[in-house]
């Protein structure tokens, strides 16, 4: 014998409060003007999107893009998205999510074809640690989009770093980057992969200089403080050597 419950008999307080909750839930409205649906394009591809949520008074939290499932390529707060991601040369169905202060998500999907990177105007590099725990010590590098300057973070992700880093300067021809640690007081070098702005970690780094490092700066001709006769650089940094950094410790104040 089958037994078939009545919902409406068995729970008859619990039916309106379906109902309520379907009729008040939200779905975010989410327009892309760029790039176009089934569009080509190279890299970094510039997002365009707004949204907005017309059942929900609080309006929208935030816009995410996915370039793949479950992979966040970059938030945004509020209901304007103008943003330029990384993507490598291939297809990729990537959507583009709202979430309002309702609980309410809407998407669209958009699927772009990229035939690779566009030459770089640049790459930009950040240092980022907490003041406070000295915890997320890391590296952050970004393109620098050659026709309006815009940057778009690099496909690599945050880079370690070692305890507190507060400066990064590179060398005059772009292939090496250092990073002074205030906490640790030493300097951290990276190789630069100058086609998409990768940072390694140079043998031997990090290089202690014993002293709090607030500041960093490396020589103008790259070859270090010492040298009196100016030159100018190779284009290969083999044949240019390892140019020496400068730091500038700076010990706080006591009260």
């Amino acid at each position: 014998m089958r037994f078939t419950p009545n919902i409406r008999e068995s729970f008859p307080a619990l039916l309106p409060l379906l109902v309520t909750a379907a009729a008040f839930a939200s779905t975010p409205i989410v327009t892309v003007t760029s790039p176009a649906n089934n569009s080509q394009t190279t890299s970094p591809v510039n997002y365009v999107a707004t949204a907005s949520s017309p059942d929900c008074a609080q309006g929208i939290a935030s816009i995410e893009i996915y370039s793949a499932p479950k992979t966040v390529a970059y938030t945004v707060g509020g209901g304007q998205l103008d943003a330029y991601i990384n993507l490598p040369a291939g297809t990729y169905n990537t959507v583009v999510q709202a979430f309002d202060n309702c609980g309410g998500v809407g998407k669209a999907n958009v699927t772009i074809t990229t035939t690779g990177e566009s030459q770089p105007g640049g790459f930009l590099y950040t240092v980022n640690t907490n003041p406070y725990t000295y915890t997320a010590n890391t590296v952050y590098g970004f393109t620098i989009v050659p026709s309006n300057g815009a940057l778009a973070p690099t496909g690599q992700g945050f880079v370690d770093a070692n305890i507190g880093p507060m400066s990064v300067a590179s060398d005059p021809g772009g292939y090496r980057l250092y990073a002074g640690d205030y906490i640790s007081g030493d300097v951290f070098g990276y190789f630069i992969d100058r086609s998409n702005g990768y940072i390694f970690p140079v043998p031997g780094a990090p290089f202690p200089v014993n002293y709090s490092v607030t500041s960093v700066k490396v020589h103008p001709d790259g070859t270090g403080a010492l040298k009196k006769t100016g030159r100018n650089p190779s284009a290969s940094p083999a044949e240019d050597g390892t140019p020496k950094f400068i730091w500038l410790p700076r010990m706080l104040e006591r009260p």
